[in-house]
């Protein structure tokens, strides 16, 4: 589906390829990004049609779709910049971007908040094991209604709790801590940048992953996906939790070895999970497919990356994504930043 924006001379060319990915309801207003550019907007495009609807543009506005560097290579000179209208660009081949003196932008704080929010969110319904109850209720059994009682469920304060963050140092994570310290949780986490005793100035010490792990009833995935975290949360790790721990993954799905937690769950290893996030692309992962794997295990809350589709997270996409087209054109081209 295409739609054009006015077109005024003066103006760059800018192409959003997926735009339906954030405006699925209709409900954005573009007119930020109206006044900067001359905009041609698709719902969808394929790896297929990503050459053919860059041609004649200068912008390029991308939400998690890859473009590898055998597409970025075949790029018009026209383009000079592709924004990813998100927290990273892994998904683009940066240094075919750099060869072609293309710049690259993404938005790594727009959606603090509305992340924040679904890690407390997830923390909150696994303490009261209101994923199961509602399941239960789903299927007509009123066994908790008619006992008044949850029996063996999970039902806790989460005062008093340790919440331990990978990679919890960053804006989201620090939003995280600040929230679960309102509520009494003790947060500890580990760092990249940090040496392990370190304390920051809002009181989470930096342990290692091993402490970490032992320690927690709940374990917070929030690192990038990159060569040293792909696959790094697997049995090794999990098999350390506590029976009564919860894992629960906002970040990138593949930092977490699905099989491993499918294995452990079923072992009783830890208490259950919490992910919003799965493989990398549009596909699920095996895990996934209905009747296997973690599909209807009920100690696992599973949502459709929704982490960051809130109506408010969505316009910031569109706003801070105007923002960075000023600064680019203010600060020059050609680099990746």
């Amino acid at each position: 589906m295409r739609a054009s924006s006015t077109a005024a001379s003066d103006l760059p060319s800018l192409v959003m390829l997926n735009a339906g990915r954030i405006n699925f309801d209709g409900k954005l207003d573009f007119s930020p990004l109206e006044k900067l550019a001359n905009i041609t907007q698709y719902d969808t495009t394929s790896e297929e049609q990503i050459i053919e609807r860059v041609q004649g543009h200068d912008i390029v506005l991308n939400k998690e779709m890859p473009i590898p560097s055998h597409i970025v290579n075949s790029f018009p000179p026209s383009v000079k910049l592709i924004s990813e209208l998100g927290t990273g660009y892994n998904n683009i081949s940066t240094s075919s971007c750099t060869s072609k003196s293309i710049s690259v932008n993404s938005l790594p704080t727009y959606a603090t908040s509305a992340m924040s929010q679904q890690v407390i969110t997830s923390i909150l319904a696994l303490s009261s094991s209101l994923h199961t109850q509602i399941i239960s209720l789903t299927k007509n059994d009123r066994t908790y209604m008619s006992q008044c009682h949850l029996g063996p469920l999970p039902h806790s304060e989460v005062s008093s709790k340790t919440l331990g963050l990978i990679g919890g140092l960053g804006t989201i994570g620090t939003s995280v801590t600040k929230t679960a310290q309102s509520m009494g949780m003790n947060v500890i986490s580990t760092s990249s940048s940090k040496p392990v005793g370190h304390s920051t100035d809002i009181g989470v010490e930096v342990v290692d992953v091993e402490r970490l792990f032992k320690e927690s009833d709940y374990v917070s995935i929030h690192c990038p996906l990159n060569k040293d975290t792909e696959g790094m949360v697997g049995k090794r790790l999990i098999e350390m939790m506590k029976p009564t721990a919860f894992l629960i993954n906002t970040s990138r799905g593949p930092i977490l070895n699905s099989e491993d937690l499918i294995d452990c769950l079923k072992r009783g290893v830890i208490a259950g999970a919490a992910l919003d996030v799965y493989g990398e692309g549009s596909a699920p992962p095996p895990a996934l497919e209905e009747g296997s794997g973690l599909w209807g295990m009920e100690k696992v809350i599973l949502t459709p990356h929704i982490g960051w589709q809130r109506l408010e997270t969505r316009q910031r996409i569109v706003d801070m994504t105007a923002e960075g087209i000023v600064r680019w054109r203010e600060e020059g081209k050609g680099n990746v930043c």
